[in-house]
């Protein structure tokens, strides 16, 4: 490998930073990369956690790439990012509220979330309990009464596609507006 500058047959940091920068200048991306991004993209790549990138890890990464038919680099990196955030909040969100420590949310534990997260955006904290358990219903995938990581993940998933498809449509909409006006 081109970037395996200590030929230890994988990539340390440092390499893999290299060859990111030197890609994203080469496709026009600039030559900046925030540190998080990075080191978000890095530990996605790093499946083993060993603090380099081998071989198989690099060729997994490039085929995943290639098998979401993402064709712009920063939105898969931007892809990746997002797992390892959203990994990150449902743990954050386990360590504040999952008081238990059963690994799972109960309904007061997921509803003390909900409450606080409303709160912190500045909404009106007070959820009426109808609107809080069709919410917990639609969480809760399996219906045990019981949010696991897993059922929350499909939810914020399930979320930011949504965001996704009323950010297209209203970008579609603004267009038909501008050949109206024209």
């Amino acid at each position: 490998m081109k970037y395996d500058k200590d030929n230890s047959g994988s990539l340390s940091n440092k390499e893999m930073k290299a060859f990111v920068l030197s890609y994203l200048t080469e496709v026009g991306e600039g030559s900046r990369l925030p540190e998080k991004q990075f080191n978000a993209m890095f530990a996605q790549v790093d499946e083993n956690g060993d603090g380099n990138i081998s071989k198989a890890e690099m060729k997994e990464f490039i085929e995943k790439i290639r098998a979401t038919q993402i064709d712009d680099v920063q939105e898969a990196v931007a892809e990746i990012i997002h797992q390892e955030e959203v990994k990150e909040l449902i743990d954050e969100i386990w360590a504040t509220y999952d008081k238990d420590n059963s690994g799972m949310l109960s309904k007061s534990e997921m509803k003390a979330f909900i409450v606080a997260y409303l709160t912190k955006l500045g909404e009106e904290n007070r959820l009426p309990q109808e609107q809080f358990n069709a919410l917990f219903a639609s969480v809760d995938e399996n219906g045990d009464g019981q949010i696991s990581k897993a059922e929350l993940k499909e939810f914020i998933e399930r979320v930011r596609a949504t965001e996704v498809a009323d950010v297209q449509k209203a970008l579609i909409e603004e267009g038909k507006q501008e050949v109206q006006e024209k």
